[in-house]
């Protein structure tokens, strides 16, 4: 055969197996390990497997979501596209500030739908979290900001309870949720009441802006908070309770008219549709879109019990501009993060406001409104090359629950194992249906499908606090401050501060309001890596420190540059750490004691029981009881081997490159991961 007759058979067979479309779907946390124990379970993942190739995944340290969801974009290590955790230092700032990640102009890196856009291919992004501000003409986006942004959320989830006060609560990220009391009474002055055998009741519910985003600046969203009530006037809409031959439904009207003004009529259990509402806010007026369900309803109605969604506005939240209405009208709104209701499920700093089958009602919601987005998407821009979609649906439950699967793990008992195992398996089945009408409604003959999570998580044992012990080495001070009634970090005094890596020096000449000496500063990065390596948990005998290094060893772990912190840390796998606290509310009866009696009296201590079932701050690689911080890693489709099970695992970095070489696009120009070969066809 002469060497013509060889080339052209393996541009054929190149041709043959060339793929055309990759549609990657992104699930926050999702552990490889539970993926093999549910897979006779998960009819999507499971013929990934059969078709394709499942491996393991190692995370860019630190194993977080926005360095590896950038990492992911990028094939970039953290050192080269300068995420680093979910707080940004750049050069100039002070040492105790930090920028908001999810803001793509941070990332140093190109991603991989600007690499697409050079080679005049279009991506579609759904919700992919560090997109935003969108800076590609081509591509398509819709969200992108991170979890719990402000900027598109107008008005927080609220619980609408007979038998509850007023509260709220702020939970991870500054969000928050609201429980707010309903009171009932007899229905007067309306224009049309139902058909009831019972008399109707009514009562009012005001939906408004607490929170109010003013923009992005340097270190991120610029917000308002009303520090009690509302910001702007509130919406009033009013609630009917009636029904036939007992209370049994709730009518939700924008006025008194059951018939002229009805939006919604709900029984126990009932969802309403999207109701959308005129609010007033710093623009004037704003439209929003919330649900709402009716969690209970006694039959004499003394216990009514109503849940409202957060509310999102219809337009600011997709490129190109405009393309909002289109999305609302065929698939429904976005709202970001709406798979984690404020619930035990997800967020899990406050009590449980419904059962878990309401938040897998939730979940299912937002698996539709994805697969919805991508199946219009991906027939309105039938050139598209690139399909990125996201969820962050496991992650929470990670966070909340892992030790409830580990005997002998704070927090088991057997009872808990079996109802967690059985939470976690329906998230995961959730997630493979969005899986499946993916590929099915968006995927073809010349299309490859990938499935990757960020990261795993890992159970706890216990949780360190560096607070007590820097103070106790002279390293942080506190100040009283009148003002805010707590002690505050005094500026003095601050030698050192926690990073997302690890601790920076508070250097003169180099950090703002900097009070280390530049000939102290070796010495003082001896002195913190003798004291991290020497901690000692006095209950499990264990250093929570894994590893403690000077930033310029690090390079093996993809780390370098000048937003990496001057000695870098890496906790033990089974350890919750948590850095300097800022500022302590000090209650009156405290105020006048040493700092000393103060981390007693409100029980700030090193060690303690974990507040948190599970984490991933320890290595990429780390096992602990059933599970481990490896991310998940699937590949099936056109152009694909059929490998199986692998265990040997890939890096993040080498996703991005693959799928450009699999596009025939040039790789991504910071990209530092591989082509995975092995997996593809020749």
């Amino acid at each position: 055969m002469n060497e013509t007759v060889r080339t052209f058979q393996s541009l054929r067979l190149r041709w043959l197996y060339m793929t055309r479309r990759v549609i990657l779907l992104g699930l926050d946390g999702a552990i490889p390990e539970f993926f093999l124990k549910f897979k006779d379970d998960l009819p999507n993942a499971a013929w990934m497997i059969e078709n394709g190739v499942f491996a393991p995944a190692l995370s860019a340290i630190p194993i977080d979501t926005p360095t590896n969801w950038t990492t992911i974009a990028t094939g970039a290590w953290t050192g080269t596209h300068g995420i680093t955790s979910f707080g940004v230092k750049l050069p100039g700032d002070p040492v105790f500030r930090s920028r908001n990640p999810f803001c793509s102009n941070l990332c140093q890196a190109e991603y991989i739908w600007e690499t697409l856009e050079r080679a005049n291919m279009r991506s579609i992004l759904v919700n992919y979290p560090v997109a935003w501000p969108f800076k590609t003409k081509k591509a398509v986006i819709i969200g992108g900001d991170g979890i719990f942004s402000y900027q598109w959320m107008v008005t927080p989830p609220v619980l609408y309870d007979t038998e509850s006060s007023d509260k709220t609560f702020t939970l991870v990220f500054n969000y928050k949720a609201m429980v707010r009391r309903l009171e009932f009474k007899r229905a007067e002055g309306w224009k049309s009441l139902p058909d009831s055998d019972v008399p109707c009741l009514e009562a009012e519910i005001k939906i408004g802006k607490t929170v109010s985003y003013l923009g992005w600046g340097p270190h991120g969203q610029i917000i308002k908070e009303a520090k009690e009530g509302f910001l702007f006037p509130p919406t009033t809409l009013y609630l009917l309770a009636y029904g036939k031959p007992e209370y049994n439904r709730l009518a939700i009207c924008d006025d008194r008219g059951f018939k002229e003004n009805l939006m919604a009529t709900l029984r126990e259990n009932e969802w309403s549709p999207w109701i959308y509402l005129n609010i007033k806010d710093e623009t004037g007026e704003r439209r929003i879109s919330t649900r709402f369900k009716l969690l209970k309803m006694t039959a004499d109605a003394k216990r009514i019990i109503l849940y409202q969604t957060d509310g999102f506005t219809v337009d600011g939240w997709a490129y190109p501009k405009g393309l909002e209405k289109e999305i609302i009208e065929n698939a429904g709104p976005y709202h970001e993060g709406f798979e984690n209701p404020p619930t035990g499920i997800t967020l899990g700093a406050m009590p449980e406001w419904f059962s878990i089958e309401t938040t897998y009602e939730q979940v299912k919601i937002q698996a539709d409104w994805v697969a919805d987005t991508c199946k219009y998407l991906t027939r309105r821009f039938p050139d598209w090359r690139l399909l990125m979609a996201q969820v962050h649906t496991q992650d929470p439950s990670n966070h909340e629950f892992l030790n409830y699967l580990n005997p002998g793990f704070p927090g088991y008992t057997p009872e808990r194992e079996k109802r967690y195992w059985k939470a976690f398996k329906h998230l995961y089945k959730i997630t493979d249906y969005l899986l499946g009408r993916l590929w099915r409604e968006c995927g073809g003959k010349d299309t490859a499908i990938i499935l990757v999570s960020d990261h795993g998580a890992t159970p706890l044992l216990r949780s360190f606090n560096w607070t007590p012990l820097l103070y106790r080495e002279g390293l942080i001070g506190y100040k009283w401050d009148e003002k805010k009634e707590a002690i505050v970090i005094d500026p003095s005094k601050l030698k050192v501060a926690p990073g997302s890596l690890g601790f920076w020096i508070n250097l003169k000449g180099r950090d703002p309001g900097g009070i280390v000496d530049p000939e102290e500063y070796e010495a003082l990065r001896d002195r913190i890596i003798r004291m991290a390596v020497n901690i000692r948990d006095p209950q499990t005998g264990l250093c929570p420190v894994a590893m403690a290094i000077r930033k310029e060893n690090a390079f093996q772990l993809g780390l370098w540059g000048e937003r990496i912190p001057d000695v870098i840390i890496v906790h033990r796998v089974g350890f919750l750490p948590s850095g300097i606290r800022f500022r302590i509310k000090v209650p009156r009866e405290y105020r006048g004691l040493s700092v000393e009696e103060i981390f007693e009296r409100l029980g700030i201590r090193e060690f303690g029981p974990p507040r948190l079932g599970g984490t991933h701050v320890s290595f990429p690689n780390d096992v602990l009881g059933v599970s481990s911080n490896r991310a998940v890693f699937m590949m099936a489709g056109c152009g694909v081997k059929k490998l199986g099970i692998r265990e040997k695992p890939i890096n993040l970095v080498d996703v991005a490159p693959t799928i450009c070489y699999m596009l025939g696009a040039p790789q991504p120009a910071n990209a530092e991961g591989r082509v995975l070969f092995e997996f593809l066809e020749e």
